[in-house]
């Protein structure tokens, strides 16, 4: 693997409001996904550059009701990859 990158947390809060205002403004307040599943591949597996990734289906309605189980008090970790895609709004 390569050396680790760092991001301060409010850059990544300033990026991340940005990235949804732009959507809000372009889709309005609700988004239709227009799909249920997707490739997924495992995080330690997409940046490891050498490794042959496997993907594996992931369902966006369970991870919809997971972010409804989300207790406002619990910390949330997001990690946003859109390499894979250049116009992520499309």
């Amino acid at each position: 693997m390569g050396p680790s990158v760092a991001i301060q947390i409010d850059d990544l809060r300033v990026g991340l409001l940005a990235i949804l205002a732009d959507v809000e403004r372009k889709f309005g307040s609700q988004i239709d996904l227009d799909a249920d599943y997707y490739w997924h591949i495992p995080t330690e597996a997409a940046f490891d550059i050498g490794s042959n990734p496997v993907p594996v289906v992931g369902q966006l309605s369970d991870d919809i009701e997971e972010l409804a189980r989300i207790e406002d008090d619990r910390l949330i970790v997001v990690v946003v990859t859109i390499g894979h895609r250049r116009d992520p709004y499309r």
